[in-house]
């Protein structure tokens, strides 16, 4: 298999970020709510959610390797597929 590398991951995150409807904010702009994030500790990788403009954060995705994650975004990301195509029928 090949390795996955940062970038990969960090791209994902922004997938998922605009995919949700959170703007690609500045740098310094650490805490929106709602937008999501890599959390690199212990030698893992973690996603996580800004909940509030404090900094305060949920975790969406627990400490894995960076394989581990990028399979489980994957899956994230199917998911919100599948509930917004799901949303978009019983809308009709």
């Amino acid at each position: 298999m090949k390795q996955i590398n940062k970038t990969q991951l960090k791209t994902l995150v922004g997938y998922i970020n605009s995919d949700v409807g959170v703007v690609r904010p500045p740098e310094h702009e650490a805490f929106i709510p709602g937008k999501y994030k890599l959390e690199w500790t212990y030698g893992g990788v973690a996603l996580v959610q800004t909940a509030c403009t404090q900094g305060s954060e949920t975790v969406i995705l627990h400490r894995g390797t960076k394989r581990e994650i990028f399979e489980k975004i994957h899956a994230l990301m199917t998911g919100i597929r599948i509930a917004r195509e799901f949303d978009a029928k019983s809308a009709k």
